[in-house]
C-alpha cells in the first residue's frame, strides 16, 4: 500500500503543478470520490440492465466489466488523495477497522 501512496503522489505532483496535499483539499477528495462511486453505479446499472434485459441501449452498447474496473481504480485514487489529505495510513485505518468487526 505504501508503495501506492507514493506513486499517487509522484502522479500528482507531476501532472498538476499546484498539487498540495492539506486539510483544505478535502472538499475536493470527498467531491471526487462520491462523483467516481456515482459513475461506477452507474456503468454497474448498465451492465445489469444488459444482463437482465439482453440488450443495451444504443449509447451504451460497448459498455463492459472494464469500464467498471477504470471507475473503481479512479475511486482508489480518489481515497489515496483523500487519506493523504487527512495524514491517515489507508492499510492501518482498515486493518484496525476490521478487528473491531470482528468483536
Amino acid at each position: 500500500m505504501k508503495n501506492l501512496v507514493k506513486e499517487h503522489r509522484k502522479f500528482q505532483q507531476d501532472h498538476f503543478s499546484l498539487y498540495e496535499p492539506s486539510s483544505k483539499h478535502i472538499d475536493y477528495w470527498l467531491l471526487s470520490l462520491a462523483g467516481e462511486i456515482g459513475e461506477a453505479c452507474n456503468v454497474w446499472k448498465k451492465i445489469e440492465r444488459f444482463r437482465r434485459f439482453g440488450k443495451l441501449v444504443k449509447k451504451d452498447a460497448n459498455i463492459s466489466k472494464k469500464d467498471l474496473v477504470d471507475e473503481v481504480a479512479d475511486i482508489m485514487i480518489s481515497l489515496l488523495g483523500l487519506a493523504e489529505c487527512l495524514d491517515i495510513d489507508l492499510q492501518e485505518i482498515t486493518l484496525k477497522k476490521m478487528d473491531r468487526n470482528r468483536e
